[in-house]
């Protein structure tokens, strides 16, 4: 949509064709990016989700539209503008439980909530989150895709407030917020694609441990033991959709969804680990406080109790990484090599897996390797999702169109497109995500 603006200012018009159930989204986005005044003809269905005869019947019912977006003078549509939120509000009622919930029904009908009650932000509640940042209230600490929202101190404070955080948490919720935003991460796809993006972040350093997040067992589960991880993650979800302004079915125009969504955090098990810390492979040193984003689609829980050897370890984390489907054959040209859009693998090892394969001789950089030859798809796998245009597949790699089906083709481009940090207990189980996009690793100040 924004290259479609900068055409329009470049004296050339334009109309953007969009599926109904999208109008309010890209209303919405227009808006925000101050280009109200951008065509839209608006048809019934998707065209990537109907046949090529639909495409052509709507596409024609929506000429009149098109026409009229091309040749008409443009004039933004009149919308009133958005009472702004107090600095501060009260809630009276008859006693505090009272206020407390009267709170949550205005914060819930104003969209501010991820639909679990919020703990009130209160001036003290604030200002104590502030202070833990070490910060001045007002400074901007980055701008906050999808609206641009100027992301200050004191509007990351509140939202952390209604998460719970304490003020020891803040400067790893600033250094999150600062890593969502930072090239390459792409994190308006993350935060607006039709898919159920979700954002891990991994906490590398001595901080992890010195605020008590799990690292080990249920590290990733809802409960007392990951208090910390939750409340981090919570407070994350409520600044994506409260300064970023990614509202479900609004910015956020997530097909189905995923309870990703929620944000996931966990501190690296360096203790248990046989490794270097995963920030260490990253170029820092282990003393220093880290949060890497990684942007999720998916996750594998892996089983494996019954190998005593390494090798037979490796090989069924390489069998439950293939997921990734070899998506960088369909590349299209246009994309680059350097593209955004390539599947990942985060592969958040168990104690005991790492600790069986470390014991023979494989290190990190070496399992990577093993991981990107063995982990193979068939190529009919590819082939079905790209039979329909396989002129947009990658030059290279255009042969697998007419490769035998059960062709076993690489399911990743590359070692350096496997990610590894060893997470969670001893119990002969591993985790494995498919992500998209580079993740980015940033500095806890």
């Amino acid at each position: 949509m924004l290259d479609q603006h900068k055409l329009e200012r470049m004296g050339l018009p334009c109309v953007i064709i969009v599926a109904e159930k999208f109008r309010a989204s890209a209303e919405t986005h227009a808006r925000a990016f101050g280009a109200g005044s951008l065509a839209f003809a608006f048809v019934p269905d998707c065209f990537t989700s109907i046949p090529d005869d639909q495409v052509r019947v709507q596409a024609l019912a929506a000429f009149e539209a098109i026409i009229e977006g091309l040749t008409s003078p443009r004039i933004a549509p009149y919308t009133a503008p958005e009472a702004p939120a107090p600095e501060t509000e009260t809630f009276e009622a008859e006693d505090l439980l009272a206020c407390f919930h009267k709170m949550n029904r205005v914060f819930t009908e104003r969209g501010w909530t991820d639909g679990f009650p919020l703990l009130p932000p209160t001036r003290e509640a604030v200002d104590d989150l502030v202070r833990g940042s070490g910060r001045d209230p007002s400074e901007v600490v980055t701008i906050l895709p999808p609206a641009s929202g100027i992301a200050t101190v004191l509007h990351i404070a509140a939202n952390a407030a209604m998460a719970g955080c304490v003020a020891e948490e803040m400067p790893v919720v600033l250094a999150a917020v600062r890593a969502l935003t930072t090239y390459p991460f792409p994190s308006r796809t993350a935060l607006v694609s039709t898919g159920g993006y979700g954002q891990l972040y991994l906490v590398n350093g001595p901080i992890g441990k010195a605020l008590e997040m799990n690292s080990g067992t249920a590290a990733l589960v809802p409960g007392a033991p990951s208090r910390v991880n939750m409340r981090l993650a919570r407070a994350m979800r409520l600044i994506v959709m409260n300064v970023g302004r990614a509202y479900p079915t609004l910015l956020d125009a997530s097909t189905v969804g995923s309870p990703r969504k929620f944000n996931m955090f966990v501190a690296e098990n360096v203790e248990a680990s046989p490794w270097v810390p995963f920030h260490a492979d990253r170029g820092y040193s282990p003393e220093d406080n880290t949060v890497t984003v990684f942007n999720t689609l998916s996750d594998v829980d892996i089983l494996d109790v019954f190998n005593s050897a390494a090798d037979g370890i490796a090989r069924t984390l390489a069998a439950y990484s293939t997921y990734p489907s070899g998506e960088f054959l369909g590349w299209e040209e246009r994309w680059g090599k350097d593209t955004n859009h390539s599947a990942r693998v985060l592969l958040l090892v168990g104690p005991e897996h790492a600790q069986m394969l470390a014991g023979s001789g494989w290190t990190r950089d070496g399992l990577k390797r093993f991981l990107h030859e063995n982990a193979r798809i068939p190529a009919a796998w590819f082939k079905n999702i790209h039979r329909n245009h396989p002129e947009r597949n990658a030059p290279e790699y255009r042969w697998v169109m007419d490769a035998p089906d059960d062709r076993l083709i690489l399911a990743t481009e590359s070692p350096e497109m496997f990610h590894i940090a060893v997470v969670g207990g001893t119990a002969g189980r591993s985790l494995s995500l498919k992500c998209y996009g580079y993740p980015v690793t940033v500095r806890v100040d």
